[in-house]
């Protein structure tokens, strides 16, 4: 600009050295705007828009790569739950079939002890009212119900 300024002061009264100040304004501005600084520039801005998409893709896919991670995580969680509660369950299961075989066992048991006690009470009473047949009877009778 202060070439520009120069050469115009010159126009009129010293050509020559107008000339040479408007030579130098415009190699001075073909310098610091030329069509180089330019392309320069604008490969500095490309480049950097670039680096930021990069950098954004990155951020991106590494917030992905968490969500990944997280929702695997939580996949995992929920199927070792679910296996817990499944063998739990399996091992419930088992426990009541071998309660619900004891309880029957249990109770034929019962019901034969109950079966042999009526008898018993019965052979006893039929006993205390004599005949020594009857006595022999009852004690074939115990001696065949403890061996069993």
């Amino acid at each position: 600009m202060n070439c520009n300024m120069l050469a115009g002061l010159y126009a009129s009264s010293n050509p020559k050295q107008a000339q040479y100040y408007t030579q130098k304004a415009y190699a001075v501005n073909n310098e610091l705007y030329g069509p180089d600084k330019i392309q320069a520039m604008q490969k500095s801005i490309a480049n950097d828009q670039e680096r930021y998409r990069q950098l954004e893709a990155n951020r991106i896919a590494g917030e992905n790569k968490i969500k990944h991670y997280s929702l695997l995580s939580g996949l995992g969680v929920f199927v070792l739950i679910a296996f817990m509660l499944y063998t739990n369950n399996r091992q419930k299961q088992k426990a009541n079939i071998m309660l619900e075989s004891q309880k029957n066992e249990i109770q034929y048991t019962l019901s034969q002890l109950k079966s042999t006690q009526a008898q018993l009470i019965q052979f006893e009473k039929l006993a205390s009212l004599g005949g020594s047949s009857l006595k022999a009877s009852l004690m074939k009778f115990k001696t065949r119900k403890l061996r069993q």
